[in-house]
């Protein structure tokens, strides 16, 4: 009814020019292309083919992801920066193979290859050994990788460091633990009290979805925000206790609750994603 009036208001072949900034001015239009807030980071089953690998000499654990209140016995490397998506793949576990697959090996992301290309990893010695063998140089290669479930890595890497002729090449006697070194773990970062906090997860058999948290006194659960350096922040304190909520990549929900914001406080939940 409304547009029949305008029309007849604005009635000429001059005026239609002035109907349409009328109706701009009067009944804006959103021509945006809203957002389903979906990530642009690549899926955790993205397979990797023929991409660069190259080995490095840095910190173990202290690195991009800040492990260094958290440890496993995989070997680790660095993804380039575009795959590291803000953190989202430390932890994840990766199987990485040479190109003509002679030879594959596990590992664990610990770190961001800031100057990598797109898709290439930059390994530690140990795991380019036991990919290349030792006698191979550092150098870089090409090689095929993919994410894979961490149960999965330790059991693999438990095979290889068992299979004979390969004790030189082995990896560490600690890789040969169950899996059950990967438990799921809520540690606050340092400095974190009822007034602020931030906390890291480590230990997902899978990597994360999203993390919320329900501060103490509060009735519903907040988003978080990972950060670069792999502590989840959020607005608000948290008080003396907080609920959190972690949703794995296979949509499985991990719950601790009464979780005290304070550093030290570490959580280790009895469930994981797999």
């Amino acid at each position: 009814m409304v547009m029949m009036n305008l029309v007849k208001t604005f009635n000429g072949s001059k005026s239609i020019l002035l109907l349409l900034i009328y109706i701009l001015n009067n009944f804006p239009i959103n021509l945006c292309k809203e957002s389903n807030g979906a990530s642009t980071k690549p899926p955790a089953t993205t397979k990797f083919e023929n991409v660069q690998a190259t080995v490095w000499q840095g910190s173990h654990w202290v690195a991009s992801c800040q492990y260094d209140l958290w440890k496993t016995s995989l070997p680790y490397a660095a993804v380039a920066h575009k795959t590291y998506s803000n953190a989202d793949r430390c932890g994840a576990c990766f199987k990485v193979e040479q190109v003509d697959k002679r030879k594959k090996v596990y590992g664990i992301f610990n770190n961001e290859c800031a100057d990598c290309p797109d898709g290439a990893l930059d390994m530690d010695k140990k795991l380019y050994n036991l990919m290349m063998g030792e006698k191979t140089p550092p150098g870089k290669t090409n090689v095929n990788w993919e994410f894979v479930d961490c149960k999965e890595a330790v059991h693999e890497a438990k095979k290889t460091s068992s299979s004979p002729g390969r004790k030189a090449l082995s990896y560490s006697a600690e890789a040969t633990k169950d899996h059950n070194e990967f438990v799921v773990t809520v540690i606050p970062k340092v400095g974190s009290s009822k007034d602020w906090s931030e906390f890291q997860v480590a230990g997902a058999t899978l990597q994360i979805g999203k993390v919320e948290v329900k501060l103490g006194g509060k009735s519903s659960y907040i988003s978080t925000t990972r950060k670069n350096y792999n502590y989840f922040s959020f607005d608000g304190a948290p008080n003396d206790k907080m609920d959190i909520k972690i949703t794995c990549e296979n949509g499985v929900v991990l719950m601790a609750y009464g979780i005290k914001p304070e550093f030290g406080s570490n959580v280790h939940l009895r469930d994981n994603c797999t």
